[in-house]
């Protein structure tokens, strides 16, 4: 009689492989952008960063290569290295509006930076991170 467990080098041999493939692809996030500055001061900042919860359409463009120390989180990442990202951002789809009022030969200026949601594949490595917008 043969036993059961006679192909078990083989299935282990596969479900690590399978595993370690999963850790190799990249990740999708979707990541937005606003800001607000008024006279020159910036009023509000925000970016938001979420796991894309369905697999996203389109072809990476140009990448971002971040390094990193201690997280491995995303936002931490881009916050670590702020200049950088926002450089990247600027060749996205970066929308900047600006409204200005004077009143009494006094000027008001309102400027807003907006990004849409966007997708982004992420690939996370031991000391670095590959950021690729898909358009």
């Amino acid at each position: 009689m043969r036993s059961r467990d006679g192909n078990y080098p083989q299935l282990l041999s596969a479900s690590l492989l399978i595993l370690l493939t999963s850790f190799l692809e990249a990740d999708e996030y979707i990541i937005s952008y606003h800001s607000a500055s008024k006279n020159a001061s910036l009023l509000n900042e925000k970016i938001s960063i979420s796991k894309a919860m369905t697999p996203c359409s389109g072809k990476p463009t140009s990448e971002l290569i971040l390094y990193f120390e201690n997280s491995k989180k995303l936002q931490h990442i881009i916050s670590g290295n702020r200049n950088e990202f926002f450089n990247y951002l600027q060749k996205q789809n970066l929308h900047v509006k600006n409204y200005v009022v004077k009143h009494n030969s006094n000027y008001n200026d309102l400027t807003t930076l907006s990004m849409a949601p966007q997708c982004f594949t992420v690939t996370f490595n031991e000391n670095f991170v590959k950021i690729s917008a898909l358009k």
